[in-house]
């Protein structure tokens, strides 16, 4: 069984406008296969317009128990309404 690589991450991991080949998730699953086929599995967990906040509450509620997880959140925090915000 693959061991899993999640990435969770906003609108940069989600990657909904880009072909499937362009995706940083795709190109990673491309050169695991390369240095250890079968190996890993990839998993794109991304949410365009997530802050670092949010992305931190759906991290409580994902399916992430083993394996490798890369995080990838910030750029929209730079420019997130106040409703956004947590304390």
């Amino acid at each position: 069984m693959p061991i899993p690589i999640h990435c969770l991450g906003e609108s940069i991991t989600e990657a909904g406008g880009m072909p499937e080949a362009g995706r940083w998730t795709s190109v990673l699953q491309s050169k695991v296969d390369q240095w250890k086929p079968g190996t890993f599995h990839v998993y794109r967990n991304g949410v365009g317009g997530d802050t670092t906040a949010m992305g931190m509450e759906r991290m409580k509620r994902e399916e992430v128990d083993t394996g490798l997880t890369i995080i990838e959140f910030g750029f929209n925090d730079c420019s997130c309404r106040r409703w956004a915000l947590k304390n």
